[in-house]
């Protein structure tokens, strides 16, 4: 068997929940804080052998500690998240048991991630040592050309068959995954996704393709959405 480390982030500041939430990580979805749906779907894998938590501070590593005694027996180790997200993964990875082989880097502003989609991305992973759960994207995307004016900007028309949006969980051989991560160090090089710091280097990424709902909880409303999912889900039976 693999070790396999989840590496849950839920230091996120939030600022785009407007206030309505003080942690959008710990706000309450059916009774129970958002991050124990990611939580919950990775235990149900069982091959995760042990977890890796990016917290944001005391508080939120209190509570986030009740929640992970009272769900799983597997070791756990707690990271305090840095100021920005890349510092944060960065800093988990140097701290994974050094016997792992595989790490599943997850948001846990994600809740409705489906463990059947977990074991394609660890298999995918296992297999060609970098993976990620995407979906093709569905709108007409335009990129801007030169300057940033809105009036009158100069538009450049992208193949929408060849665009995939990113979701996490993102999953790869921790030595390839941290030797990138080394690298974007050395050389100051900032990146936004996981995926950036192998491509930026050249490696090829496996997409496995995710037909579910797989929102990030990045605004209010999208409390509302998700609710509005989960109930949909009840009705068809697919939860």
């Amino acid at each position: 068997m693999m070790n396999t480390v989840a590496i849950l982030m839920c230091a996120g500041s939030g600022n785009r929940m407007r206030g309505k939430v003080s942690d959008k990580i710990l706000a309450e979805l059916r009774g129970r804080p958002i991050f124990e749906f990611s939580l919950l779907a990775f235990e149900k894998m069982e091959k995760i052998t042990s977890y890796v938590v990016v917290d944001r501070d005391a508080s939120q590593r209190s509570r986030l500690q009740e929640s992970f005694d009272s769900i799983t027996k597997k070791p756990v180790q707690w990271i305090r998240g840095g100021s920005r997200r890349q510092e944060s993964v960065f800093n988990a990875l140097e701290q994974v048991p050094a016997d792992t082989d595989l790490v599943m880097i997850h948001d846990c502003a994600r809740p409705l991630v489906r463990t059947e989609l977990l074991n394609e991305v660890h298999t995918a992973a296992a297999k060609d040592k970098s993976a990620v759960l995407a979906h093709r994207v569905v709108d007409t995307i335009k990129q801007m050309v030169g300057n940033t004016n809105l009036r009158q900007a100069n538009l450049h028309n992208l193949d929408r068959k060849n665009l995939w949006a990113m979701e996490t969980p993102q999953a790869f051989s921790w030595k390839l995954i941290l030797g990138a991560y080394r690298k974007l160090s050395e050389e100051s090089i900032q990146i936004t996704d996981d995926t950036a710091a192998v491509i930026q280097f050249n490696y090829p990424v496996t997409l496995v393709e995710n037909h579910f709902p797989n929102p990030k909880i990045t605004l209010p409303e999208d409390l509302a959405l998700v609710e509005l999912i989960l109930q949909q889900q009840d009705q068809k039976g697919t939860i």
